[in-house]
């Protein structure tokens, strides 16, 4: 480990490594951690984990290992140089899934966080979507449609919600919810587009309707002017959760006809929606300003599939970036 990061390049690291330098110490001993091993490191004085993270693949290089096997991540608790490096016994787009806990039973609620899939070292992630909106992207065929299934999946076993599905590919990735969804058009055909919109139209006008009903009520009930478990659940309040998925939305949004009308409704959703219980999903294999609202979108629920350096990303509107790899539950 020691030599891997004097391979890094960096200055500071390479004076403590040398005659008479300070060394790098491990708080902990290198051990087993699931599938893979880790290594917790005080990285010397000035060094933070940051730029180690900018050098993962030399880090990789330095330790043998493919890139897809090193991951190198700071500890939110302790100071900026304490580093942790887990180093898989294979490569995470190697390793199966564990089976996703929903597959054959189970109930949700969108106002907790639903369990999605694990990250690169098996550990299970959750999403709240609630209060959040979510954008996912990769190239083509890589996991794009399975990941925004999964969520669905999911949404759908909340017996509060609403589902409008629009899978804009038309190869039918969506038809199991088909059942289940309150709107649902496949393809990238006018009428689709048109179904689409008339559906962003009418969820539009939700925005308003809502926000009136969540005024009128006492504030003992709405304490932070928002939905909560409690007013979903009333029948009498039209507050339940609504979501809204558009598969290939960049077949919508980047339309002469239908793209205009279309980011104006979903923009107002994107910015009014979470507070109200609206959630929007969309998926694309093109995150620009002619595919996409030009909207930031609100919340951390932004899972995304993998891009041509094998790197989770966020389009640039959205002002992140992360640095890790979150994937769907196989089995879904």
């Amino acid at each position: 480990m020691q030599d891997a990061l004097g391979s890094l390049g960096i200055s500071a690291i390479n004076q403590a490594l040398g005659k008479n330098g300070r060394g790098i110490t491990f708080p902990a001993p290198i051990m087993r951690d699931g599938p893979g091993w880790r290594a917790e490191v005080d990285l010397p004085l000035g060094v933070t984990v940051s730029e180690v993270l900018e050098k993962r693949d030399k880090l990789a290089s330095g330790l043998r290992r493919a890139l897809g096997c090193v991951w190198p991540e700071p500890v939110s608790e302790e100071h900026p140089g304490r580093l942790v490096v887990w180093v898989g016994d294979q490569e995470v787009r190697k390793a199966r899934q564990p089976t996703w806990p929903l597959l054959k039973s189970g109930q949700v609620s969108l106002f907790e966080a639903i369990p999605y899939g694990s990250d690169q070292r098996g550990r299970p992630v959750s999403i709240l979507l609630m209060f959040a909106n979510v954008l996912i992207g990769s190239m083509p065929r890589y996991g794009k449609t399975f990941a925004l299934r999964v969520l669905l999946l999911a949404c759908a076993l909340d017996p509060l919600s609403e589902l409008r599905l629009f899978e804009l590919k038309g190869t039918g990735d969506l038809s199991a919810l088909e059942k289940v969804a309150h709107h649902y058009a496949k393809g990238a055909t006018d009428a689709a587009k048109a179904a689409c919109v008339a559906s962003l139209a009418e969820v539009y006008g939700e925005l308003d309707r809502r926000a009136e009903v969540i005024d009128r009520l006492p504030r003992h009930q709405a304490p932070e002017f928002k939905v909560t478990p409690e007013l979903a659940a009333r029948r009498d309040l039209g507050l339940h959760p609504m979501v809204i998925a558009i598969d290939e939305c960049q077949e919508l949004f980047a339309d002469d006809e239908y793209g205009e009308e279309a980011a104006k409704y979903a923009t107002a959703i994107i910015k009014r929606g979470p507070a109200l219980g609206i959630i929007l999903i969309l998926a694309t294999q093109r995150p620009d300003k002619d595919s996409l609202p030009v909207c930031r979108f609100k919340g951390p629920a932004r899972p995304e599939a993998r891009r041509g350096s094998g790197m989770i990303w966020t389009a640039p509107w959205c002002r992140s970036w992360a640095e890790a790899t979150v994937q769907p539950a196989e089995a879904a």
